[in-house]
């Protein structure tokens, strides 16, 4: 095993994604004909440069699951009635957190939810690095989205996010190498990069809402070509570097635009994805919350970061900050003119975060 400073200035050649979803009841009820979410990584679960752990959290059962799925993983039933295809996926379960708190009637959330999550998810954690602590450690959410810096579709606030992600990264002995928020929507707000910064090296979202448009001409092959769950693997064995596999990442996103101009440009739906420089952030976020607090400038939420520096006068030092936080983007601005400004960053939903 490598020695603890070994591990933190190496670039590992091995990584661990963990995958979560929200298993909501019309979406993917606990006993269902088989597919839903444990079919997305398919058919390689595991590869040599690659590993993935899949953690769902049940609404109806009250409960989070820790899978740890093979490639000998059967995602379809099979010739199994729902109930043997169930007993097929949970032979797969290697930890359980059962007790999930219910939701108070007048809201779908709760500081009681979001302190289970963090609890378990910070179980999960030190099982993985308990595993695999010499490997690049990764987080992907797969579900819907929002601002202000929570995680898994908002029941995870922003104080047990930061305090789940940092038990993980303190037994690491080191930062996550990226929190993956590509798929959800309006997620690449300033209290999300402040929030998630502190604990990955890279991060990937969006400032716009994802998807709404359709492949002109859908094929498996293509829906596999552009499906980073799938394609980690591929990106993570080829890349010289975490931030080369990241930058493939998300042109795969790109690639999605392209087999899907004719429709985006009938819908004029704006897309885009950015890479985030999390080392370069760190200063910006200083320098953009000292510019909030010398300015007397109003905003609302869901306007745009840049936009709102040059409209009030930013300096100089302050932009070109700015421009180093975004590493990398794939958006679709060449297929028509967009109608609203977006340029990566959303202004927060607070006064400060």
């Amino acid at each position: 095993m490598l020695s603890h400073e070994a591990r933190v200035l190496a670039e590992p050649t091995h990584h661990v994604i963990l995958r979560v979803v929200f298993a909501t009841l019309d979406w993917n009820p606990y006993v269902h004909n088989g597919g839903g979410w444990p079919s997305a990584v398919y058919p390689v679960k595991e590869s040599e440069s690659l590993k993935y752990f899949e953690a769902a959290i049940w609404e109806e059962t009250r409960a989070i699951h820790l899978y740890e799925f093979d490639n000998d993983f059967e995602p379809s039933l099979n010739g199994r009635t729902p109930e043997q295809w169930v007993a097929h996926r949970e032979s797969y379960r290697v930890m359980q957190v059962p007790g999930m708190p219910l939701p108070p009637r007048d809201d779908y959330y709760s500081p009681e939810i979001s302190l289970f999550i963090r609890e378990a998810f910070k179980d999960f954690a030190t099982y993985i690095v308990s595993r695999y602590p010499d490997s690049g450690q990764h987080l992907v959410y797969d579900g819907h989205g929002g601002p202000g810096g929570r995680l898994f579709a908002g029941h995870l606030f922003y104080s047990d996010a930061h305090e789940m992600l940092a038990h993980w990264t303190t037994a690491l002995g080191r930062s996550l190498g990226v929190i993956d928020m590509g798929g959800p929507c309006v997620k690449g707000g300033v209290e999300d990069l402040i929030n998630f910064c502190r604990h990955a090296r890279f991060y990937i979202a969006s400032d716009l809402p994802n998807g709404g448009y359709t492949m002109d001409d859908w094929t498996i092959e293509k829906d596999n070509e552009t499906n980073p769950d799938v394609q980690y693997h591929r990106l993570f064995a080829a890349a010289r570097g975490l931030r080369a596999a990241l930058i493939g990442r998300v042109d795969l996103k790109r690639k999605a635009y392209e087999y899907s101009r004719q429709n985006m440009m009938e819908s004029q739906v704006m897309q885009a994805n950015y890479l985030y420089s999390c080392r370069a952030f760190t200063p910006f976020s200083e320098q953009f919350l000292a510019f909030l607090d010398d300015t007397r400038a109003s905003w609302s939420y869901g306007d745009d970061l840049l936009e709102f520096l040059q409209t009030n006068g930013a300096g100089v030092g302050l932009l070109r900050a700015f421009q180093q936080v975004i590493s990398h983007r794939a958006d679709n601005k060449d297929f028509f003119e967009w109608p609203e400004t977006r340029n990566g960053v959303l202004m927060p939903t607070r006064l400060r975060p």
